[in-house]
Formats: structure tokens, sequence, C-alpha cells
């Protein structure tokens, strides 16, 4: 990736800086760290003035690059050096794990990791939660964070925002030499109302913060902005999965892949928007097949949404989709897990074929026992539901 910026007028020699960052990705096998490799920064310059250093230092602060500083040294000299985000890590979590106990919370994390996210994922291992590698946004407590640079004077700063499930963390840190960073903002809490406080102890050898530094100031959860992706491809709440097996109960309710409250259809026939079907005739009906304990839709599955699609007319058809695992399961998900995770596939099947989301509507019937003729013990029932035209 190039980055490139204008020096600016105080020097007597228009130039142009380039910089070149190299960043290597790993994919995350098992709960092991391989650090991100940055190649050192290719400068064509003689030397930076003040507002060049801020331009670079300000273009290194995003969620695709492993952020540097760029020291102000004769060109023979020029070196990088990596933020310390280790300590950021460890404050944000220190406060999460007084609003999600890590004894009764599983944590969904991405398997492509940068670096600030495998400190995350340090200090949450180290905490005691369970850890869930995912692909997209899957699960009830889907981990992912930004990172947003800016200069207030003379001062670099960036500010973290941390997302677990509802909760959501953020905190403005001051850019020191070396990459220190040190903490110039309250902690805003946002997701829950439980009395949190700060590590005070984490920065003291950096300096004194002020009272109003150290304290956490709750606010309501702003709509998400772009730079967070919100869609969810799989969800699951993996602790109720956990006492599903545990006691052979499913759980009664719990999110679908627009993270709307459903109840189990175990516990009945009624759809959850029966409300929204009332007056439309069921047009068909049909089964798309998984296999034991997978969420990947095969071949078969994808042909028969194109089937179904060649009658399905969007000005006056809804698509009901119930996702189904009902027997004994070995997966990691649960019954809940595997049948809300296979109506979301069918349902993103759908949408990449340009179906809107809102003609979809997706719902599940999980336990460890058969239904019986109600339901397949794994499966997706899909059926097309029209209305006639006005």
């Amino acid at each position: 990736m190039n980055h490139c910026f204008f020096r600016d007028s105080v020097s007597s020699v228009l130039g142009r800086v380039c910089v070149r960052l190299a960043v290597s990705r790993n994919d995350f096998g098992g709960l092991g760290y391989r650090p991100m490799s940055v190649i050192k920064s290719l400068v064509r310059t003689t030397r930076f003035t003040g507002l060049s250093l801020l331009l670079v230092l300000a273009a290194c602060g995003t969620t695709e690059i492993q952020p540097t500083i760029v020291v102000d040294a004769p060109v023979t000299e020029k070196v990088s050096q990596p933020l310390r985000e280790d300590l950021v890590a460890k404050d944000l979590i220190y406060v999460l794990r007084q609003l999600a106990h890590p004894a009764t919370t599983t944590v969904q994390v991405p398997t492509e990791q940068d670096t600030f996210l495998k400190f995350l994922l340090s200090e949450l291992i180290v905490e005691g939660y369970g850890i869930q590698q995912v692909q997209a946004d899957q699960g009830a407590n889907f981990l992912q964070y930004r990172r947003e640079a800016d200069a207030v004077g003379n001062v670099l700063e960036n500010t973290y925002t941390l997302t677990v499930g509802d909760i959501e963390l953020q905190r403005s840190y001051e850019i020191r030499k070396g990459g220190s960073l040190f903490p110039v903002s309250a902690m805003t809490l946002a997701g829950s109302r439980i009395a949190a406080k700060i590590d005070r102890s984490l920065f003291k050898h950096l300096g004194q913060t002020t009272v109003a530094v150290d304290n956490i100031k709750y606010t309501s959860v702003e709509e998400a902005d772009d730079s967070i992706p919100t869609i969810s491809l799989i969800t699951s709440d993996v602790v109720s999965g956990v006492t599903e097996r545990a006691i052979g109960a499913p759980s009664v309710q719990a999110l679908n892949s627009g993270k709307l409250e459903v109840g189990n259809l175990f516990f009945g026939d009624a759809s959850n928007f029966a409300s929204v079907l009332d007056g439309r005739e069921r047009q068909s009906r049909d089964i798309v097949p998984f296999g034991d304990d997978q969420l990947r839709m095969g071949n078969l599955g994808k042909r028969m949404v194109l089937v179904i699609l060649n009658e399905f007319d969007e000005r006056t058809d809804l698509i009901s989709v119930v996702g189904c695992s009902n027997g004994p399961t070995m997966s990691e998900l649960g019954n809940e897990g595997l049948a809300l995770g296979r109506a979301a596939r069918v349902t993103e099947e759908f949408m990449s074929h340009g179906v809107a989301r809102d003609r979809i509507l997706d719902e599940g019937c999980w336990a460890p026992q058969s239904v019986g003729d109600r339901f397949p013990s794994r499966g997706v029932v899909v059926e097309v539901w029209r209305r006639e035209a006005p």
C-alpha cells in the first residue's frame, strides 16, 4: 500500500515524500501468534518538516496496516518504531472483564489477526475468556475494533473503539516518543450500566494522569458507521449452547442473522413472523440439506435456491427460512448455533442473487432431540409466501 504526502511550504524546495508500507498477514491457526512484519519505510526525501511528520503519522492510524512512527533523523538513519499498543489492549480488557465475566463469556474473534487484535486476544486468554474463531461477524460476542488517528495541536493521538457484543469502549491516547501511548481522555462506555473502574497503575511509569482522565463516562451506543462491519452471517449464543449440552435443554430464544430476537420453534409451530405472513398463501415448501454438524451449503442447496427464485416475485412474495438442528451434535456451536447458522447461510445465498434482506424472514428450530415430522433433524426449510397483487 502506498501513501504519498506533499511537503509543507516551510521548505524552500517542494518535494514529495512517499512511504511504502508492506504488511504481511497470516491466517490465525490455533492460539499461537506470529508478529505482523512491517518492512522499513522507503523514504525519498532529504528530511521531514514538522507538518510532513504529522501527515505520515496520521496516515498510519488505520486498521489495515500496522501503525508506525517515522522518527525525524538524517535520511541514512530513518527508522520506524511500532506503537506500544499492548498497554492499550490491557487498558480496554481490564474494563471489559468487569462488564462481561470471563468464566461465563465466550468471545468470537476473526481468524485474520493484525497486531493490535493479537494484543487484545492475548489479554482475553490471560483473563480466562472462552475464545471462538470465526470467519466474519458471527456470534453474540463478536469482537471488533477501529483505530482513528488525529492531531490536536502539536500532539498526535489515536482513538481506539472496542466493541464486544453490545458493549462498546472508547478511549484516546497520546502518541509519545518511542511509540508509547498515554491516555488523554476518560474511558467512554456504552451498552452497559455496570459500575466499572480504570486501572490507574497501568500507565503510571509514563506519567501522572488527571482525575478526569481516570474515570469512565457512560453513554448510549451510537448507530454503527461504515468503519465497523454490521452484517451478521452466522449468529450463535455460545454460552447458551454450552448450557444446552450440559443440562440437555435447548434455549428458548436467540438472535437471528438480522440480530432480531426469535423464539425457538422447537417449543411451538407458530412462526415468529406469523403476523407478517398473515393474509398470504404459501406457494412452495423445500428443504435445503446440510451435512452433519455442517454450516457449508453444497451445490445441491445452491441449485435449489435458483429453482425457488425462478418462481419468486419480490413485489408480492416473502421467503420464510427456518434453520434446523435437532438431535445429538458434536459441534462447538451446539444445536442453536447450527440451526441459526444454517438459516443465515441460506439467507446469504438468496441475498447474493439480489433478494432484499427485508424480503427474507429467518428463524430456527433447535433441540438435542428429534421433533418428529414438524422439522428435519438437519437442514433448512424454505417457504415462499405470496399476497395477491393489488
